[in-house]
């Protein structure tokens, strides 16, 4: 799901919004995204 999904819809919209999205994967599987503003 990571390689399919989530790597390249973040690679998008990290170059194409004024947002920078990452996330981290959890001990438990869940996964947590943090958005910022580029221009911060």
């Amino acid at each position: 799901m990571k390689r399919t999904f989530l790597e390249p819809a973040l690679k998008k919209i990290n170059e194409k919004t004024p947002l920078k999205v990452t996330y981290t994967t959890e001990e438990d599987g869940r996964l947590l995204f943090n958005f910022l503003d580029k221009k911060q």
